[in-house]
């Protein structure tokens, strides 16, 4: 038995940082008539994305007044969104020079740092403006973001109830407690923050969409999926939503409606891997694995170090029989993380299939290794054990696991195996009869009454023979098993005669 663990990607997000500061003209004379103008006409060609020409007449408005620390900081905030941080950080330091106490250049000089990824500083510069004024939101915000970015939730949180303390109406601040929650695993709190998000905006796409990843958090999928169907009548960011309204369609059952948002989601974001990640696992399930292979392959083009990507491929390979490329895929998982003992399996249940019965044995020994409760490695430990002719071995490793699951119908058959093998004909029949009780599929049902047909023919009770193999011939619907048990009750009746 090989383990399918298809974990959906559902897409999530922190960032909510604040804009960078621009500070007005000062009124009074002390800005001279000139460079005035220069600054006016710099800010105009920012705000219509004329950086080239704003840093220009920035740069002429500060030599006509090089003391004015409003130009330098202007101008740092043009050449931190032209990507250029040193330079801004550089005129953020002269504007601070000469005006250590300007709470909002503080935070635009924490902001570049925090571009560069130079987080100390950035938390520092933060820290600087909050000591300044202690309720600037700008900073709060980007503390609690870059916070939230290095793991430091509580603390995030912090600057959150704070922005909300001074601020009642704050719907960002909401939004980014609801996202905060969900990143802690608390879903109802998270629900809350939305909630309350929505009463002052109830249309806001940004706020729906998390109010469908905290009910998706919560495994209410239908919720889930209206909340995300309100926000893409409004939202930009389809694509993202799409990827997640696929995931909760997904749990719900809903393949092909699935099937179409992750279509849609890539078709409008090309470069989101779990998008194509999804795809696949919905085309996985569908059966299509060919087309499965080739979106997992195209999200690990975009991010070559997901684990669970080639975790996934390697089952599509392990599908349709490809098992030359299936051990590699599971082998990369366990480069990225030696301890998945579904990988173990996964390879140990392909080496068993080629053939190399002692690589297989290792790999199902090493995933109960790793986690004794993963039923799957032993149930195939086991029966690679009666392969090789070790039922005692066999009977040792599925009693074990008996313990943890006695009602499992596989471990109950897999002894009745072990013990076929030791030719005790009636305690298999008795193992056969016992999951007989608690198995629910069909097939497996019919596979079970042959068994215990053969059990019974062995241990010479051939009437009940007979009727075993009848109830497995009714089940069956393959042409070859329904000719070999034809032929075997046809053998006990002439036998009887």
């Amino acid at each position: 038995m090989f383990r399918c663990v298809s974990v959906f990607r559902h897409v999530s997000w922190l960032g909510t940082t604040a804009a960078l500061i621009a500070i007005l003209l000062p009124a009074g004379p002390a800005f001279a008539d000139t460079a005035a103008k220069f600054f006016h006409q710099a800010m105009a060609s920012e705000q219509s994305g004329k950086f080239e020409s704003a840093i220009e007449l920035y740069s002429r408005a500060a030599k006509l007044q090089p003391d004015n620390h409003a130009i330098y900081n202007n101008r740092g905030v043009v050449y931190s969104r032209m990507k250029e941080q040193d330079k801004a950080i550089d005129d953020f330091d002269h504007a601070l020079g000469l005006n250590p106490k300007n709470a909002g250049t503080y935070n635009n000089r924490g902001m570049a740092f925090e571009k560069k990824g130079d987080y100390v500083k950035a938390l520092q510069d933060y820290g600087a403006a909050l000591s300044i004024d202690s309720v600037h939101v700008g900073a709060l915000f980007n503390r609690a973001a870059l916070w939230a970015s290095r793991g430091a939730l509580d603390k995030a949180l912090k600057d959150v109830r704070e922005i909300i303390r001074v601020d009642r109406k704050n719907l960002r601040a909401y939004l980014l407690r609801g996202r905060l929650h969900l990143a802690q695993g608390s879903s109802d709190k998270a629900l809350t923050a939305f909630k309350r998000a929505l009463r002052l905006d109830r249309g806001n796409p940004d706020v729906l969409e998390g109010q469908g990843n905290a009910y998706f958090s919560k495994g209410e999928f239908q919720r889930s999926v209206k909340s995300y169907s309100e926000a893409l009548k409004r939202s930009d960011n389809r694509g993202r939503i799409l990827v997640n309204r696929c995931s909760a369609l997904m749990r719900m059952g809903k393949l092909d409606r699935a099937a179409r948002d992750c279509r849609e989601g890539v078709a409008l974001d090309r470069n989101s891997a779990d998008g194509l990640y999804n795809l696949g696992t919905v085309q996985a399930a569908l059966g299509d694995h060919p087309a499965a292979i080739k979106s997992f392959t195209s999200a690990l083009d975009l991010d070559a170090d997901r684990a669970q990507y080639y975790f996934n491929r390697g089952v599509s390979y392990q599908r349709i029989g490809e098992y030359s490329k299936a051990p590699e895929d599971f082998t990369k998982v366990l480069e990225l993380d030696p301890k998945r003992a579904d990988a173990l399996n996964n390879r140990g249940m392909v080496r068993w299939r080629t053939g190399d019965m002692q690589q297989a044995t290792e790999d199902f020994e090493a995933a109960l290794n790793a986690d004794g409760s993963l039923l799957p490695a032993s149930k195939n430990l086991a029966a690679v054990w009666i392969a090789r002719r070790n039922p005692d071995k066999a009977i040792s490793i599925l009693e074990l696991a008996r313990k943890a699951a006695r009602k499992d119908p596989a471990i109950l058959a897999g002894l009745g195996d072990a013990w076929m093998e030791k030719e005790n004909w009636n305690k298999a029949l008795s193992l056969y009869r016992a999951s007989l009780g608690f198995t629910k599929s069909k097939s497996d049902k019919t596979r079970l009454f042959a068994l215990m047909g053969l059990a019974s023919e062995r241990a010479g009770k051939t009437k009940r023979a007979r009727q075993y193999y009848k109830k497995a011939l009714a089940g069956s619907s393959e042409y070859r098993v329904k000719t070999e048990l034809r032929k075997k009750i046809e053998r006990l009746k002439a036998g009887s005669t």
